[in-house]
């Protein structure tokens, strides 16, 4: 992400907070809509009552799979877009939710392959590597230039 990008991200959370504090009765939200599907919602009980033992270690990859989005749409009008703010997002609030267990240190690293497109470098490939307190690992990837789609929750 460039310099310029994190200062106009950083601006824009002093702004969220500053709204938040002289608004005490405004509500944040985000559509973190992996937490309501069903198949999670199992899976979350079965770690709950330790069908997979002690993990050590949990990882997902948002293939997103459309590619013309990015090119095509508003997602590449976006200085520094990133799929893993659009995307990869959602498997980050998924693992946390599934190990409920913060994370306390990350290491990131990604690539534009769309060098060139539109006449911007645009994001397409990321991955999260992040550790816990107790030592686990996990890792997530988001990919908008993946040949295949994620599937419906």
């Amino acid at each position: 992400m460039s310099k310029s990008r994190s200062a106009s991200i950083k601006r824009e959370l002093d702004d969220i907070k500053s709204a938040l504090a002289r608004h005490p009765r405004l509500t944040l939200s985000s559509n973190l809509i992996l937490r309501k599907s069903p198949r999670f919602i199992e899976l979350k009980g079965l770690i709950r009552d330790g069908l997979f033992g002690d993990i050590y270690g949990i990882e997902g990859d948002y293939l997103y799979g459309r590619l013309q989005k990015i090119v095509s749409g508003w997602r590449g009008e976006i200085e520094g877009y990133s799929v893993m703010h659009g995307g990869g997002i959602h498997l980050i609030d998924l693992l946390l939710w599934l190990l409920d267990e913060p994370v306390v240190e990350v290491a990131a690293m990604g690539n534009a392959p769309l060098l060139g497109v539109r006449g911007s470098a645009i994001m397409t490939w990321s991955c999260r590597s992040c550790g816990s307190e107790a030592g686990r690992i996990g890792k997530v990837s988001a990919n908008s230039a993946a040949s295949i789609h994620t599937f419906t929750p």
